[in-house]
């Protein structure tokens, strides 16, 4: 699945920027370790994009409750 406009700064999958901006806001470890995954795969056009984020989403959420 390819990134899709509204995922704004993971567009550019072929860099891992997007990765390290992630970090540097200061999110848990357990979603940096998230973060990481499309990192390593950035060159890998089957990575889950959208289930990615979602997983991302859910643990966030848990986090504030």
């Amino acid at each position: 699945m390819r990134a899709g406009p509204g995922l704004g700064f993971m567009k550019d999958r072929s860099s891992a920027t997007y990765c390290t901006q992630a970090i540097q806001v200061g999110v848990s470890s357990e979603i940096n370790a998230y973060l990481s995954i499309p990192c390593i795969a950035a060159d890998d056009n089957d990575i889950d994009i959208l289930g990615f984020w979602k997983k991302i989403r859910t643990n966030t959420q848990s986090l504030l409750n």
